[in-house]
Formats: structure tokens, sequence, C-alpha cells
């Protein structure tokens, strides 16, 4: 026995509801929606199930319908769609109770906050200082630079011109430097692999 139901005031299915198989699953979802069946219920309203199945069985299939995907998906938007019928009358009962003398003073003052959150929401500010340094090592730039340009086999005059006279020799050392430690740990970690 299928019960069937429809949206008040003509209105009509989204394309979600119409993307549901059939009407019987459309009319899960209205009972589900509309009336607050709970799955089982729905189940059993609009004839999923056979007459005499079991109070377990039609909670399993209630339960595979509200997992469904497009069930979900239809739920959702019938709620939007049945919820935005709603506004007209939320907004005239705030009214009925703001404009209540007779209402408390609680009620007022939550349905007064009700509409300035809507219509004029609080701001938050957050004033954010970010203080930063950074300190950077002329030597070790001047000295990965050199490494690069010497990479490129850039001319030794043009090095001079970069880094000055006395500054190249200077960096070059530097670089012989750094070479020979980095081979001596080389070696010491081969020698205790070895070991």
């Amino acid at each position: 026995m299928t019960a069937a139901i429809e949206l008040s005031d003509g209105a009509e299915f989204g394309p979600c509801m119409l993307a549901l198989p059939s009407d019987r699953w459309r009319n899960f979802v209205l009972c589900f929606v509309l009336e607050g069946c709970t799955g089982s219920e729905a189940v059993r309203k609009v004839g999923f199930c056979k007459p005499d199945s079991t109070t377990e069985t039609q909670a399993k299939q209630g339960y595979r319908l509200l997992g469904d995907d497009r069930v979900q998906s239809a739920i959702l938007e019938l709620g939007r769609q049945y919820l935005g019928s709603l506004v007209g009358t939320s907004i005239k009962t705030l009214n009925d109770v703001l404009t209540d003398p007779k209402a408390r003073h609680a009620d007022r003052v939550k349905a007064a906050a009700a509409v300035l959150d809507r219509t004029l929401p609080s701001q938050t500010l957050v004033d954010v200082k970010h203080h930063h340094i950074v300190e950077l090592d002329h030597t070790k730039a001047a000295i990965e630079a050199l490494r690069y340009l010497k990479s490129l086999q850039v001319p030794r005059s043009v090095l001079i011109e970069k880094f000055g006279h006395s500054g190249l020799p200077r960096y070059e050392q530097m670089i012989d430097a750094e070479d020979l430690q980095a081979k001596a740990v080389t070696k010491l970690i081969e020698a205790r692999e070895v070991a």
C-alpha cells in the first residue's frame, strides 16, 4: 500500500528529487522530511517492504535508503525548499514577539537578537602585528655565488669585476677550506664504514 504525498502550494520537485529512481523513492523522502517519519516508518508507509515484513527488515531497508547518496541529496534539497517556505511565518513570529508588550522581556530580547544577528551581524576585528628579521650572511652568499659562477665557467676577469681584486682570492681560499673540510669528513665516514 503506497501513500502518495505531495508538496503543498503547487511546489515542484528540484533536480535531486527528480533524479530519484521512482515515485516510491520520492515519497520516502517526502515522508522522512515533511512528516518527520523515521526511516523504517517511511519504508512501511510508502510500501518499500511487504506488509508482513518484520520491524528489523523495515529498519534495515530504511537505513539502506537513508545511506544512498541520491536520497541524501534529495533530503537536503527538499529540506532547504521546505525551510525556505517557512521564512514568512518565521518573520511574522519574530515580529509578533517583538511587538507584543505582554511577551516576556527575555523572549523579546532573543527575538531582537535573532533579527540583529541576521541583518547586522557582529564583526570581530583581529589586529595582527608581525615582526620578522632576516639576517643575511653576506660572506656565505658571496661564496655560494662564486661557486655557481665557477660552475658556469665564467671568465676570471668577470669574477674579479664581480668580487674585486682582493675579494676574489679571499673567497676562493674559503671555498678551498670548505672543500678540504668536506673531504676530511668523507674520509672519516669511509674509515668508520670499513672498520
